[in-house]
Formats: C-alpha cells, sequence, structure tokens
C-alpha cells in the first residue's frame, strides 16, 4: 500500500519536473510491462519520455498510487501541474485500468510512470 510519505515525495518530485520548460502534456499510468515497451509506446504518441515513479509493486498497490496521484493533481486547478497535465486525461474522472494484465496481479511487477513531451 502507498504510504502517505511515498505519495508526498513523488508529488514533490513532480512538481520540481512541470517546472522546466521541457515538461509539457504529462501522463500518470499504470503498466506490469517492461518500462521500456511502454516508453516505445509513447514515443510512437509524441511523448518524448517516461519515467518510473515506483516500481516492483502488486497491481492493487500500484493502481492505488496512480489514482492518488491522479485524484492530487485536481485538488489545485491553478498549479503549474495541473496545467502541464495532459488534457485528454484532466478533464475525465478517473477510471482505474488494468490494461492488459496478463501476469498475477499480486507479483511485485508493476509500475507507476509519468510521460510527457518535452514542447508544449
Amino acid at each position: 500500500m502507498p504510504t502517505e510519505k511515498q505519495i508526498a515525495r513523488i508529488l514533490d518530485a513532480l512538481r520540481g519536473m512541470a517546472f522546466s520548460s521541457k515538461f509539457h502534456n504529462f501522463k500518470i499510468g499504470f503498466t506490469s510491462g517492461p518500462a521500456e515497451r511502454r516508453a516505445r509506446e509513447y514515443r510512437g504518441k509524441g511523448f518524448s519520455h517516461l519515467v518510473l515513479l515506483a516500481d516492483k509493486m502488486s497491481a492493487t498497490d500500484a493502481l492505488m498510487l496512480e489514482e492518488r496521484l491522479l485524484r492530487a493533481l485536481t485538488i489545485n486547478k491553478k498549479s503549474v501541474l495541473y496545467r502541464k497535465w495532459n488534457v485528454t486525461q484532466k478533464d475525465k474522472p478517473y477510471s482505474q485500468s488494468r490494461g492488459g494484465l496478463s501476469n498475477n496481479g499480486f507479483l511485485p511487477v508493476h509500475s507507476v510512470y509519468v510521460a510527457w513531451c518535452d514542447r508544449p
């Protein structure tokens, strides 16, 4: 289960990244596959970077962390994080998705990531 300290640490890191002029249109997501494969998928969609925020989690914990982070982004709609958040993600209510999860959800192979573009 993600702790308040872990969530605060990740949000602080995201806030720091958001002040960069090279951090735009970011998305937060869940994956059970290799990060490099997910990064290739995102590069094909115009996202130039992908970094794991948390790794080696159960599916339940990773999905809970993803939800907590996404909900935290909506608290202050004037914040730099909210302004740089991907418009297709921020205007939708959170919907938990395990994607094509085919492995055991209890195995610690799940990650939460942030992907972003270099330019607006």
